[in-house]
């Protein structure tokens, strides 16, 4: 998955609740978050030439200058209402949305939600979207991603003496004297 954050929030968090909305059997997909005029989405099932990927896409678009509460949807053409009240929630709600889509074109005849009609039902994502900002709010969606903790090395150059930490994959090279030659001395965590 390639992400793409252009908003304020964290991508972090954003990767959290990806990872808690997306639906069973969805994966090698690319999403990006955008600032727009208002809150917003599409999935491109197929991938689009524009953006230039094969991949599926999903752009999701946060007016972040929104007032909240905020009522999403209940417009006509299947859309459920839905009312928001953080921009995590409008987050939430589009990213379900958006990636429901992505299943149904995967999953040809699966289970929808009752009064869906036809394989892309905008009713059926609205209500599994509906369904995890549900369940983000009662805190049963986890969306912190566990930080990745580096292993720290401290270094000692042979000439110089020079003490040194230094994190898995860094350049592992004398500030002092240049040598790259370090030796390690204790493992850290």
């Amino acid at each position: 998955m390639k992400l793409l954050n252009y908003t304020r929030l964290d991508s972090q968090q954003l990767r959290g609740i990806i990872r808690a909305v997306r639906p069973p059997g969805i994966s090698n997909f690319d999403i990006s978050f955008k600032n727009g005029q208002a809150h917003r989405g599409r999935a491109y099932t197929q991938g689009t030439s524009y953006h230039a990927t094969a991949s599926p896409l999903v752009i999701v678009a946060l007016n972040r200058k929104e007032r909240y509460p905020c009522h999403m949807g209940g417009h006509g053409k299947g859309y459920l209402p839905i009312t928001t009240y953080t921009l995590q929630e409008a987050a939430v709600v589009i990213t379900a949305h958006e990636l429901r889509h992505l299943w149904q074109s995967k999953v040809k005849r699966g289970r929808r939600v009752w009064g869906a009609r036809g394989r892309f039902s905008e009713r059926d994502a609205d209500a599994y979207a509906l369904q995890m900002l549900r369940r983000f709010r009662r805190g049963e969606l986890v969306t912190e991603v566990p930080e990745r903790r580096e292993t720290t090395y401290t270094m000692i150059c042979p000439d110089c003496d020079h003490c040194w930490d230094a994190e898995v994959g860094s350049r592992d090279e004398c500030l002092v004297c240049g040598n790259g030659d370090g030796l390690v001395i204790r493992k850290g965590s």
